[in-house]
């Protein structure tokens, strides 16, 4: 939220946090009336601003445990974000988890996760027997893409509200949850 907030000045007009909170959550990214012209500076804006705050990303209540018990489980694990590589790889390393991920697949333009979901099974991935965790709409919708199963991280960016209308396989409020599915 934080990055979001320094970079809209420069693309639309300014918003109070909790405005902003309530269009990203429940609306989307697209309803801040970014001109298409310059939707792309934006993201990548949005991207460096995140970047640059890097050491104050935290986790998720019971991350480390839940990676922990599924590696014990002998569950293949890897990241497909959209998020800076070099930024998943710091923060991952900050925790000391970047050796708990068989891949990650970072950089990807939003429209381009259904094709690198896809592409997975080049890499030996079972896409039918997989299953893919996201926060946002489009992370569902790239799911079923794929032929993968989706799991909404309910916890996440997006609301529930939203996630949910693109009926996911399930809908987890915790991230302990994510265990149920081996």
């Amino acid at each position: 939220m934080e990055s979001l907030i320094k970079v809209q000045p420069k693309y639309f007009t300014k918003k109070t946090k909790a405005e902003l909170k309530n269009i990203s959550r429940f609306v989307g990214l697209n309803a801040l009336d970014v001109n298409a012209d310059v939707f792309h500076d934006f993201t990548m804006d949005l991207r460096k601003a995140y970047v640059a705050r890097a050491e104050q990303i935290g986790l998720y209540p019971n991350v480390c445990e839940m990676l922990a018990k599924l590696k014990e489980m002998d569950t293949k694990i890897g990241i497909v974000s959209s998020n800076d590589t070099s930024l998943i790889i710091s923060i991952l390393k900050k925790y000391n988890l970047e050796e708990d991920f068989d891949f990650i697949i970072g950089d990807i333009n939003l429209n381009g996760k259904d094709k690198t979901l896809s592409e997975l099974s080049q890499k030996g991935v079972a896409l039918e027997k997989s299953w893919y965790i996201g926060d946002t709409p489009h992370d569902i919708r790239s799911a079923k893409f794929a032929g993968m199963k989706s799991v909404a991280a309910c916890w996440g960016y997006s609301s529930n509200e939203m996630l949910l209308k693109e009926s996911p396989d399930f809908c987890f409020s915790e991230v302990l949850q994510i265990l149920s599915l081996i």
